[in-house]
């Protein structure tokens, strides 16, 4: 969630940061947008930016359980296609 003050992007890297241990430069130039419902809450938006990750990605607990790289190929392994399609406007 966005805290009070940060951008989007400011957002994403706290994000990645809290739940990889992993920092990443950013094209905030570019940028997919998904949305969906949290009944009862109401919805949620996520912003993807693509960029480049460093570090080691370590799964911190109450965070995340796994994590795995893997190739645009195999993304619908592993993802909702809103998500998918995210990802691909970005990749490509």
């Amino acid at each position: 969630h966005m805290e009070a003050g940060e951008t989007e992007a400011q957002t994403a890297l706290r994000e990645l940061f809290e739940e990889t241990d992993l920092t990443a430069r950013l094209d905030t130039s570019r940028s997919a947008v998904i949305e969906y419902p949290i009944p009862p809450v109401g919805r949620k938006q996520v912003v993807f930016f693509p960029g480049q990750v460093s570090g080691t990605p370590k799964a911190r607990a109450g965070e995340i359980e796994s994590f795995q790289w893997v190739s645009a190929q195999e993304l619908e392994k592993y993802l909702f296609q809103d998500t998918i399609a995210a990802c691909r406007k970005l990749i490509y």
